[in-house]
């Protein structure tokens, strides 16, 4: 992904995530006073007193186990510039899917006693978008007076074209209150439950879909020209649930390893769709503005299917 690729080319966090990661372990899995005088507490998966909050915080690094799916359907009344004569039907069919995304989750976990707590979950992924597109097939119908003798005649313009598969970026940014519950397995394991309420926002790029422009020239020649139009995903929030376990290996009182699985789940998104550009300019004589294709083509919105699954590992730090 070019945010992941981007954020580890950075110099800067290259250098400084050695000496975040020491800093951290120093912090939190530093010898507590009972430890530094002689003494030898017991390390607890769940370090967590009754009647004394206590908060943990938690990183993860994971990937969707389940593939994205959606679905765009493209359908436009083509125009004949020049006559108002011209009738018809054009369009083509996106199929979308992607495979496993890497994410980053972060979260808080606020505990008023030691079984049940709250917790803040943030989400990230990017996934690469592909899939398959129908033939772009288009049908105009326009009248038209040709020489020798110029009389009034109908005309039909019918093809079908192969289009190349869908490509783009779908970005998820997931926000979660969920209610949490702690069981201790043994002093160094435990396993979590959680579940609630969620926000995704979903946003990205879509390429291509296929428009044709018409017009009439001298002696009511028809022209055309094939447009290979780049698409906008324009941001979108939708509501869900989630559901989660994990399992954690207490390090010392403070620092336990982290496994877990995440399932994300709500109802299908309706993201609108906007033209962004024309994917292949030099191809076209008589250029469009991006205003007039949006106008014509009509993009509407793209069907994405909300629930994923994920796993994930990561590490969670406690503050007493």
């Amino acid at each position: 992904m070019l945010w992941m690729k981007r954020l580890l080319e950075s110099s800067a966090i290259t250098r400084a995530l050695p000496v975040v990661v020491i800093t951290a372990f120093a912090l939190f899995a530093s010898p507590s006073r009972a430890e530094s005088t002689g003494g030898t507490p017991p390390v607890d998966a769940s370090p967590h007193e009754s009647g004394r909050w206590t908060v943990d915080f938690r990183v993860g690094v994971g990937f969707d186990v389940t593939s994205l799916s959606g679905v765009m359907v493209s359908s436009y009344t083509p125009t004949l510039q020049f006559s108002e004569s011209g009738t018809g039907i054009a369009g083509q069919t996106l199929a979308l899917d992607s495979g496993s995304a890497p994410a980053l989750t972060l979260g808080i976990d606020l505990w008023p006693s030691r079984r049940a707590g709250i917790q803040l979950l943030v989400d990230w992924t990017s996934a690469d978008i592909g899939g398959s597109s129908s033939p772009y097939s288009i049908r105009l119908e326009y009248e038209a007076r040709q020489p020798p003798d110029y009389e009034p005649r109908q005309y039909v313009v019918e093809r079908t074209t192969p289009w190349p598969d869908p490509s783009g970026e779908l970005q998820r940014l997931t926000l979660a209150l969920n209610g949490l519950t702690r069981w201790d397995a043994s002093r160094h394991v435990a396993v979590t439950l959680s579940g609630g309420v969620t926000s995704t926002r979903l946003t990205g790029d879509l390429d291509s879909l296929g428009f044709t422009s018409f017009r009439l020239g001298g002696h009511s020649v028809l022209f055309s020209e094939e447009h290979r139009v780049g698409m906008e995903l324009d941001p979108v929030w939708v509501t869900g649930f989630d559901l989660g376990a994990t399992i954690e290996y207490a390090l010392s009182g403070r620092v336990a390893l982290v496994a877990g699985y995440l399932y994300l789940g709500g109802s299908d998104a309706r993201v609108p769709v906007h033209v962004r550009d024309v994917l292949n300019p030099d191809e076209i004589l008589v250029p469009m503005s991006v205003s007039d294709i949006e106008a014509a083509l009509k993009p509407g919105t793209v069907r994405i299917e909300s629930a994923r699954s994920r796993v994930y590992a990561g590490i969670r730090f406690t503050v007493h």
